[in-house]
């Protein structure tokens, strides 16, 4: 899982592309200048982690456990879209769970 914690320098990063125009992505929405974000929520995560450690202590062996995967969600900056003058799709923002204007 990504960290909840920002470097700094990341966010100087951000800014450089961002003024020479370039799209920026990032596992969590940790500066207000990415343009796009994929993530999944820890505590969603935490949860299903404890579900299946529940199953295992009452005795199911870890290998009949099903696979789970997280629901990943999508974030994106139409304000930084602009900026740099990408034009999102209505198809793509449609998906998005959050929408930045």
């Amino acid at each position: 899982m990504p960290s909840p914690t920002f470097n700094p320098a990341c966010s100087e990063i951000v800014r450089a592309a961002v003024s020479k125009g370039l799209p920026t992505g990032a596992p969590l929405l940790l500066d207000e200048s990415i343009l796009i974000s994929f993530y999944s929520d820890s505590f969603d995560l935490g949860k299903q982690a404890a579900g299946l450690a529940k199953q295992i202590n009452l005795g199911i062996k870890a290998s009949d456990l099903p696979v789970e995967t997280g629901e990943v969600k999508l974030i994106i900056n139409l304000k930084t879209a602009k900026t740099i003058g990408v034009t999102i799709p209505d198809k793509i923002l449609d998906q998005a769970a959050t929408i930045i204007r």
